[in-house]
């Protein structure tokens, strides 16, 4: 059981981490005010992902 339980948190934090990661990723969940903020201000970012991460922002704080 303790062994499935190590299972399930390291596969918890590598998810967590690699959502981390991608601020677009974060963004296109449409829960991340903070990830979108990011997209937007990266220069790394197409006009169409910044565009999409204006309209995830706003839904984002709709939703809170």
């Amino acid at each position: 059981m303790r062994a499935g339980a190590v299972v399930l948190l390291l596969a918890f934090v590598l998810t967590a981490s690699a959502a981390k990661a991608d601020p677009f990723y974060e963004c296109e969940r449409k829960l991340s005010i903070q990830g979108c903020t990011e997209v937007i201000e990266q220069n790394e970012f197409s006009f169409e992902q910044k565009r999409r991460a204006f309209y995830n922002r706003g839904y984002a704080h709709e939703a809170q």
